[in-house]
């Protein structure tokens, strides 16, 4: 009987291990974004941060749908690099994802025709989904950027 007692409560104390879920840390966009660009490991071209405008122009994402965003584009349009970093408010990563997959798409068709390395950066893009979070990198750091944002939202 001990042993069956025992066998019941290993496994209840298993399932609840198996079923808990790991939250996404709470992250600051703008430190983030801020802890990227200040890196003297990375070089980007001159760029600017995106206001909410702008953000509505490029994305067509309504900063209403937003609890946070930090996006970096370049000021000229000779290069592909731009980090978008979204948090969603709840009910709303859906329509970030759609919109970030539709800016991939015009970044797409922009560079397949114009500059070869930049189409590149656009090819090897990294997106990273986490709870309501939503990034967008396309960089020559790309990857290290990533695991950077991975490290931050607490993911693998």
């Amino acid at each position: 009987m001990k042993k069956i007692v025992t066998c019941l409560i290993a496994s209840v104390l298993l399932l609840a291990g198996c079923s808990t879920k790991k939250e996404t840390a709470d992250v600051d966009l703008k430190e983030l974004m801020t802890s990227i660009t200040e890196n003297t490991a990375y070089e980007f071209p001159a760029y600017m941060e995106v206001d909410d405008a702008t953000l509505e122009t490029l994305y067509g994402i309504s900063p209403d749908d937003l609890e946070s965003y930090s996006v970096i584009v370049p000021m000229m349009n000779v290069s592909a690099t731009e980090i978008a970093f979204f948090k969603a408010k709840d009910g709303k990563i859906d329509t970030v994802k759609k919109a970030v997959e539709t800016r991939i798409q015009q970044l797409d068709s922009t560079w397949s025709q114009y500059l070869p390395a930049q189409y590149e950066l656009v090819e090897n893009r990294v997106v990273i989904e986490s709870g309501n979070y939503y990034f967008l990198i396309i960089s020559e750091y790309a990857e290290e950027i990533g695991k950077t944002c991975k490290a931050a939202l607490g993911v693998e």
